[in-house]
């Protein structure tokens, strides 16, 4: 009897602790009235999100200049035929060219285009000519056979056309020719005939220039005779042999 009485109490003390949270006796469920929630459970709260700090970098383009090399040149004066003379072309080569780079452009013949037009040559495009020079003279070596294919006429201008070009360059005074390293004689502009291995110089091929008055006809050595000295012909200005190697 007294456990029955202890158990009543206790479900009966339960029950009004039950009533006294607004708890539901049943197993329903019903909204908690704002005036019963203590504890703030009907309130809606809305999270509050902190977006971090935006920053900008500013991009900085780095432009590299591309540099241009300007490689220094100069005028150089080659000499071409027109007709019968001589006269000059100015081309650019880089500065202070060598006797050799100043040959090698002679030999590339004249110049395309209208700069070009009428203008011929003596020397056969690509010849093996070679220029050397020591205490202010020049000396030329041309190769065996470079007379072969030219006219008589011709062949005096290959001696003006090399003369005046070199002679033109600083420092450059008389012009020795040697034929395939041998010392040669050669025609000067007025056709006369040097000594073997004798120098010439600039005076000797200005009467050759198209500027320069010229005569008519004049005396011309056509073929050297047995003992090395030329026979002479009466023909018209401009006509010429090559000279003869030593030996």
């Amino acid at each position: 009897m007294r456990n029955r009485l202890v158990g009543l109490t206790a479900a009966t003390t339960f029950a009004v602790l039950v009533a006294a949270c607004g708890l539901p006796a049943d197993d329903r469920f019903e909204p908690i009235s704002a005036e019963n929630d203590r504890f703030g459970l009907a309130q809606t709260t809305t999270p509050t999100t902190s977006l971090a700090p935006t920053t900008t970098v500013d991009a900085t383009t780095t432009t590299a200049l591309a540099t241009t090399s300007t490689i220094a040149s100069e005028p150089v004066r080659l000499y071409f035929i027109t007709g019968r003379q001589l006269t000059s072309v100015v081309q650019a080569l880089p500065a202070e060219p060598a006797l050799g780079q100043v040959m090698a452009a002679l030999l590339d013949g004249p110049p395309s285009g209208g700069l070009g037009t009428g203008l011929r040559t003596t020397l056969p495009v690509g010849a093996d000519i070679n220029v050397t020079s020591s205490a202010g003279i020049a000396t030329v070596d041309l190769p065996e056979g470079i007379f072969d294919s030219l006219e008589p006429s011709d062949q005096r201008l290959v001696f003006g056309q090399i003369v005046l070009t070199l002679t033109d360059r600083p420092g450059v005074g008389p012009v020795v020719f040697t034929l395939d390293g041998q010392k040669m004689r050669v025609f000067r502009g007025d056709a006369s005939l040097t000594e073997q291995g004798e120098s010439v110089s600039r005076d000797d091929y200005l009467g050759l220039l198209s500027t320069a008055p010229t005569p008519t006809t004049t005396s011309v050595p056509v073929a050297p005779s047995a003992d090395g000295v030329p026979a002479s012909s009466t023909a018209t200005t401009g006509a010429a042999t090559t000279g003869t190697s030593e030996g």
